[in-house]
């Protein structure tokens, strides 16, 4: 398999403008529905489009990244530790914003399964802290779609789930069924994990007696906090949280943890003038780990 290389770099807007076709399917694209022109035209003048030749690794797992794409025409598969996780054809698909709220390094590779052109935007662009509303606006419109690409992720990974318990009944003999669901249950865990790790949500990971593993951290400013002074901490040990909140956030994970049935709170922050409201997802990664994904709402 080739390594990674760009076979050609288009020039910044004009040459997506002057292929008006590539461009109006990707304005229309399910992920783009809804936005502006604005912020469309603002995507092209800050992005270029690159072309890859079949079987040329995009991205290698754990190459330094410094761009979001968005996936023009062809097809690439998403892989982690030798394990194919998706499949990516539709115009607008995206991958690399993982390298938006997390370290620039990727965890999986990117692979050419066809001629595939791409539209890369540098990570800067959005994870920059300008003042000046047009930048704003920009990061905000940004956010909205690797949003909505996460839910299509999640939904995915739901399919899957519902997939194995079928595959669990129709396997009649106990040892084919043991061995499949380890394997399946391994190779899940894993896809769940990846998807976390790409999300531009706040993600606390815990093991089954409430020590903190490791925070991911969110790109909303209101939760926004040194989280690695908390890696290592019980949950029912951190001081600076109301106990109301610890409360219900324990006694949550507590119920999920036994019922091993994922489950959904909504809170506010205390003393936020704007008392947004945030979700806070308790999402069951196997019987010894879970995880917290905290977006606002």
């Amino acid at each position: 398999m080739n390594s990674h290389t760009d076979d050609k770099v288009y020039t910044k807007t004009n040459w997506l403008l002057e292929n008006e076709q590539l461009a109006d399917d990707l304005k229309e694209s399910r992920l783009f529905k809804g936005l502006s022109e604005m912020f469309f035209t603002e995507l092209l003048s800050r992005s270029e489009v690159v072309h890859f030749s079949q079987n040329n690794v995009i991205l290698r797992e754990g190459q330094f990244n410094q761009y979001l794409y968005f996936l023009l025409q062809g097809k690439i598969e998403i892989s982690a530790g030798g394990e194919s996780i998706l499949d990516f054809s539709r115009v607008g698909d995206i991958f690399g914003e993982v390298c938006i709220t997390t370290e620039p390094v990727f965890f999986y590779s990117v692979i050419a399964k066809s001629q595939v052109l791409l539209l890369r935007l540098s990570v800067q662009d959005i994870s920059n802290n300008s003042s000046n509303e047009k930048d704003i606006f920009f990061r905000e419109d940004c956010t909205t779609i690797t949003n909505r690409a996460l839910i299509e992720k999640l939904k995915i990974f739901v399919q899957l789930a519902k997939q194995l318990q079928v595959a669990t009944r129709q396997l009649g003999d106990t040892r084919k069924v043991l061995k499949h669901l380890k394997t399946e249950t391994k190779q899940n865990e894993f896809k769940a994990l990846a998807v976390l790790e790409a999300l531009p949500e706040l993600v606390i990971y815990l093991d089954r007696d409430g020590k903190i593993l490791k925070i991911k951290p969110s790109i909303h400013e209101k939760l926004a906090f040194d989280h690695q002074k908390y890696v290592g901490e019980n949950i029912a040990d951190i001081q600076n949280v109301p106990s109301d909140l610890k409360e219900l956030a324990i006694n949550s994970l507590i119920d999920a943890m036994e019922s091993q049935e994922n489950k959904t709170l909504v809170f506010q922050l205390p003393d936020d003038p704007d008392s947004t409201n945030f979700e806070a997802r308790i999402i069951i990664i196997n019987k010894q780990e879970i995880a917290i994904m905290i977006r606002a709402i």
